[in-house]
């Protein structure tokens, strides 16, 4: 592991690609599980009032589509893959919820 002030060397230089790659994309999937939940929220509290949310929860799953597709798609190096496996279990489980 590189500390600070160290060379990277080729090993850590995809941990580092992984990480630049996969952070904006692990910040949508924490967007659409709030916009989700907020949506569930919503139904729980207002009941049969709830407003219509078809529209915004196919947005929702195209944007988790799109995610999904480019989170499969990154390089992973050896040392990112227990960190990969889980996130794409995460994405797995809110395909599952649906």
């Amino acid at each position: 592991m590189a500390v600070v002030g160290q060379e990277i060397g080729a090993e850590d230089d995809a941990t580092v690609q992984y990480i630049l790659g996969g952070s904006p994309l692990l910040t949508q999937l924490q967007q659409i599980l709030r916009q989700t939940a907020g949506f569930a929220l919503l139904v729980m509290n207002q009941g049969e009032r709830a407003p219509v949310l078809e529209a915004p929860l196919a947005l929702a799953s195209q944007a988790l589509s799109s995610t999904s597709a480019e989170l499969q798609a990154l390089r992973v190096p050896a040392r990112a893959g227990r960190h990969y496996h889980h996130a794409i279990e995460a994405v797995t489980a809110i395909w599952a919820g649906e």
